[in-house]
């Protein structure tokens, strides 16, 4: 049992990878240079501008409509349903038993492949987040390169938001690849630090509407997909060039569901009660 197991969970990993390459199969994706506001604190570059990254390009329309309509858990949509998947451009992925960060990774690894550089994952808890920056800091395969980082504010205090846009503006000034996690008790209210103006003047950005300059790729990871739905909706407030739903539930959606697993009494009638199988300890 053990093996076999194992085996299913390495099948579901490299299923969910091969649909998100397909999807970012058809964009054209790549980093590009913007000018961040001065008052974030980032170092002055040689042009006296402070200098961020983010994620250009976007996705072909008709390549996109082409892809959903062959994925098995999208073509019983239909024509109307998909047009709207693809303006809407928020995808889910039902991962079942399948740990949650294991199949982000994969995830991952197809969105850097693609050209993607800003990714930001969205927690449902606390304990979540720190338990995705341990295991995306342990699993590396694929993610080698890429630094994580994530955000952190308890109250509101002066220090406190120093320190948010002090991490929020590494994220952004890196040249590198990078991965920012954070949990929904951090951005969820209209009150908290990152979404809070520095003024009155409606020129200067919040720390929200500074990320969304970068149009980072947006993973909502969350055990039940009402949830991962409510994460998807105020994640829109970072502007993200993709959005897609990382959940432990399986339930038939009139979503985007570009990966449903099998379900166990499915697989249990495709294994033959005779087979006799090694076991692995």
């Amino acid at each position: 049992m053990a093996v076999r197991q194992r085996r299913r969970t390495t099948d579901t990993t490299e299923s969910i990878r091969a649909v998100i390459g397909r999807i970012f199969s058809c964009g054209d994706f790549s980093p590009y240079e913007f000018p961040l506001p001065s008052e974030k604190g980032a170092q002055l570059s040689m042009t006296g501008e402070i200098i961020a990254y983010g994620n250009s390009g976007e996705f072909n329309s008709d390549a996109l409509r082409a892809v959903l309509s062959s994925i098995p858990s999208v073509r019983p949509s239909t024509d109307r349903d998909i047009e709207r998947y693809t303006k809407k451009n928020c995808y889910t992925v039902l991962c079942g038993d399948c740990d949650r960060s294991v199949a982000m990774i994969s995830a991952i690894t197809e969105m850097l492949n693609a050209g993607i550089t800003k990714i930001i994952i969205a927690a449902d808890t606390p304990t979540e987040r720190d338990n995705i920056v341990q295991s995306l800091t342990l699993m590396r395969a694929g993610i080698d390169g890429t630094d994580i980082s994530a955000y952190r504010a308890d109250d509101y205090e002066s220090f406190v938001k120093y320190k948010a846009s002090a991490t929020i503006c590494g994220f952004l000034t890196s040249d590198t690849p990078e991965i920012f996690v954070l949990s929904r008790d951090c951005f969820s209210r209209k009150n908290n630090i990152i979404n809070r103006h520095p003024s009155d003047d409606p020129e200067e950005k919040s720390l929200a509407e500074v990320i969304g300059l970068a149009h980072a790729a947006v993973i909502c990871s969350s055990p039940t997909i009402s949830s991962g739905r409510t994460l998807a909706r105020i994640s829109e407030v970072f502007s993200p060039i993709v959005t897609m739903i990382f959940s432990s539930e399986v339930k038939n959606l009139r979503d985007a569901v570009i990966f449903r697993p099998e379900t166990v009494t499915k697989a249990h009638k495709t294994d033959s009660p005779s087979e006799f199988e090694q076991i692995m300890f």
